[in-house]
């Protein structure tokens, strides 16, 4: 057991990710670099949640809000990073991988509803000549998810089904207790949950027309906490047309989701309650509030029984369309645009006889209807022409380009106050408006145009470079500082073509060197522009201009986006049915966001500014070995690993002193070891699998605690156990089917006493998958 915690914790490894291919052609480069995960491996490390299979998988990919968030079915991560923090936590824009599906990039309405069984393969760019590629996008990670199109052949139809039992895991919850318990808290808004997942597939066609329509319906699935649920409702249209050089595809998709929150609220609330508090009176009747920590707080079993809501709509609508012309053997247009439109809204009603308002003795005021909105609307395209020509002895590839994003994003909060009874439970009753929680609204623009030149140059397919070179002119940017430019090179060797490699072991052995910047803006137009308040009371402020309003601080015109300066040493091998990939990593991070101070007579404290610098240096390993037999039996072992050292470097001092505290640079200053271990075998119609992940230095938040630390947290969790039945052909009945049993987040083992699940608990699930072709 030590032996194997050693190895899950510390060691470098093998990994289920498959090895770097540099054939890749995505959008915007010509050749590119990045972890190729494949559908049906990120099926094996889960089958509930893609985000929790691909952390798994690929265990550069930190998902930090995860304990906060819980074992939500529906989770999507709000901060998301790769190879470690790129920057602290400053400006209006958080620390999120920014996702591509399709080529096209993705907001949170339409991730809810990404499902794993859709996916053919996850791309995660990390060389640094690719992510220069992505300019003022790229710093803080890029992932590119490419969902599976039709199959070619006769009209086919088929069928998924997932059905899962969900637990909740509360074992983090347990340890904090002391003695045993006269009300057992923890299990009071718990309960067994149930999701099931439908899904029909009608695709077909040849060379020249394909096509593969869709229907999904996740129906009232339950949470592990009373009162909580989902529903899911998603379309999709794909079709595919050929005609000599020209190819054009369109892909609509239309979803819509819906998520209720439990009113107990907070899971986290229930920890924080004495076990020998009771929440019942001496004559059996529910107490309306209890104590905790000293203060009297609302009873969570009361608050359940009245008519409070906390419920979310998503709905998205996208359209994808690509066009490729072969104007000849060397030379290749490509086109796309794509329209992108979200709604987010959220309704929460608490109700008027929740404890909350008993220190109000005006009824009028009691209960409350606050709804809150977001739109985005986002246009994306661009056009690019390829050139690629060999030789004997050379191979070139060129492409060059424009993109654009034009997107609009809007958002309001308002509500009201004074709700008679909770039949009333909508804004219209409301006799006031919410004067404790005053309106907002808010509106963004990101309007940029993109540049962008590759070249991979080989010869004798033995050696080669790659040179990327991307100008941005963008909205995000400051007036004076509106033009970036990133740039990346990549050199490499292929010593398996060298003659004195001709009767070795090796199938694959390439060397390569690559550096390259990328960037991302932190902050939004209120750091460069003039922007003002309401300001009334201000008797200074009285003319014709400026009326009731007052200046929110000094702008910077000056203020540059921050820069990642990234240098690779990569190296792929493979011997006969071995395959490993290694990269060694510097990245420096500079001109982050800061403050700096201003003199006395300005008026204000301090001005947004670029100072500071963090570096990040480690490694990644990924492996892969087959075992193959003659009696029908066939195996892969798979190990990842990844090492991230983050340091902070340079903090300018009046920054340090007034804006950097600890929960700014908690997983800034640190070093974390990440890593996973599967094994996937099949015997005839039979498979079995397994897979394991450990991390060891990451930094976790106690969200229980009052100064709320970070705890250096090292864990080990048995992620999945999975056996699968090939049923094959029945004649008549149906072409295909497969039967799979997996069970996630089995066991779990933490260092640091702390709780996890914070919102929501951690989740065990039980999943049966039945997956039939007709």
């Amino acid at each position: 057991m030590r032996i194997l915690l050693l190895l899950l914790l510390g060691l470098p490894s093998f990994c289920m990710a498959t090895p770097k291919s540099s054939e890749t052609i995505v959008s915007r480069t010509v050749i590119t670099d990045g972890d190729i995960i494949f559908g049906r491996d990120l099926q094996k490390a889960g089958q509930t949640n893609l985000w929790d299979a691909l952390a798994t998988v690929a265990p550069s990919l930190l998902l930090s809000d995860k304990p906060l968030q819980g074992g939500r079915s529906l989770y999507v991560p709000q901060t998301m990073m790769v190879d470690g923090a790129s920057r602290w936590a400053t400006g209006s824009r958080q620390r999120n991988a920014m996702v591509i599906v399709d080529g096209q990039r993705a907001d949170l309405a339409l991730l809810r509803q990404l499902n794993i069984h859709d996916v053919e393969h996850v791309r995660i760019a990390r060389d640094p000549a690719s992510l220069s590629a992505y300019g003022i996008y790229g710093a803080d990670g890029v992932i590119e998810i490419t969902t599976s199109k039709h199959r070619r052949g006769d009209f086919q139809v088929s069928y998924l089904l997932d059905a899962s039992l969900d637990f909740a895991n509360i074992q983090s919850y347990r340890r904090l207790q002391k003695g045993k318990p006269s009300t057992d808290w923890l299990r009071i808004p718990l309960r067994t949950g149930f999701r099931n997942r439908h899904q029909l597939n009608v695709e077909g066609g040849d060379r020249f027309v394909g096509y593969k329509f869709s229907a999904v319906v996740a129906p009232a699935s339950q949470g592990v906490m009373a009162g909580s649920k989902e529903n899911l409702f998603a379309l999709r249209s794909f079709v595919e047309y050929n005609h000599k050089n020209l190819h054009l595809q369109n892909d609509i998709n239309f979803s819509q989701s819906q998520d209720r929150l439990s009113n107990y609220g907070a899971y986290a609330d229930f920890g924080r309650i004495d076990g020998h508090v009771s929440p019942y009176a001496a004559d059996g009747s529910l107490l309306e509030t209890i104590p905790v920590d000293g203060q009297n707080v609302p009873n969570p079993i009361y608050e359940h029984t009245l008519g409070s809501f906390d419920k979310t709509k998503y709905t998205s609508l996208t359209d994808r369309f690509k066009l490729r012309f072969v104007i000849n053997d060397k030379f290749t247009v490509h086109g796309d645009f794509s329209y992108l439109r979200t709604l987010t809204r959220r309704d929460i009603f608490l109700s008027p006889g929740s404890a909350s308002f008993h220190s109000d003795k005006d009824v009028r005021t009691h209960g409350t209807y606050r709804i809150l909105r977001e739109n985005n609307t986002w246009y994306e395209g661009g056009a690019a022409i390829n050139f690629r020509q060999h030789t004997y002895l050379h191979s070139v590839r060129a492409k060059a380009g424009v993109r654009f994003f034009s997107g609009t994003s809007t958002g309001e909060s308002y509500g009201g106050r004074g709700i008679l009874s909770d039949r009333m439970s909508y804004v219209s009753f409301t006799l006031a408006y919410d004067t404790l929680q005053p309106p907002s609204a808010f509106r963004t623009f990101d309007r940029t145009l993109q540049g962008y030149i590759s070249m991979d140059y080989r010869f004798r397919q033995k050696y080669g470079v790659t040179l990327n070179a991307n100008i941005n002119h963008s909205s995000l940017l400051a007036p004076h500082r509106n033009n970036a430019v990133y740039y990346g090179a990549r050199a490499y060797w292929n010593i398996t073509k060298e003659p004195w490699m001709t009767h070795s072991a090796f199938n694959l052995l390439t060397l390569s060197l690559a550096a390259g910047t990328t960037g991302v803006v932190p902050f939004n137009d209120r750091y460069y522009s003039a922007t003002y308040r309401n300001d009334i009371r201000n008797e200074y402020i009285y003319n014709y201009y400026q009326m009731g309003a007052g200046l929110q601080g000094i702008p910077n015109e000056e203020l540059a986006p921050t820069k990642l300066t990234t240098y690779q040493l990569g190296l792929l091998m493979g011997i006969r049915d071995f395959q490993l990939s290694l990269d060694i990593f510097h990245k420096k991070i500079s001109q982050l966001l800061v403050f700096s101070q201003l003199p006395y007579y300005s008026g204000f404290e301090n001005i947004p500014d670029n100072g500071g610098s963090i570096t990040n240096t480690g490694y990644r390993l990924t492996a892969r070995k087959e075992f193959t037999d003659h009696n029908n039996l066939r195996s892969t072992l798979f190990f990842a690993s990844s090492l991230n050292r983050n340091r902070v470097n340079e903090v300018p001092k009046y920054f340090k002193d007034n804006f950097y505290k600890p929960s700014l640079a908690n997983d800034l200053d640190h070093t974390v070891f990440s890593n996973s271990l599967g094994m996937s075998g099949k015997f005839k119609k039979y498979s079995l699998g397994f897979m394991l992940s450990g991390v060891m230095g990451g930094k976790v938040i106690d969200y229980l605690s009052k100064e709320n630390p970070a705890v250096t947290d090292n864990r080990l969790d048995l992620r999945t156990i999975q056996v699968g039945y090939d049923l094959g052909k029945v004649k008549h009945v149906f072409q295909k089917a497969e039967l799979t049993l997996t069970a996630e987040n089995l066991l779990s083992w933490r260092s640091a006493h702390i709780a996890s699940g914070i919102l929501y608990p951690e989740v065990r699930s039980i999943v049966a998958s039945f997956n039939v072709s007709f």
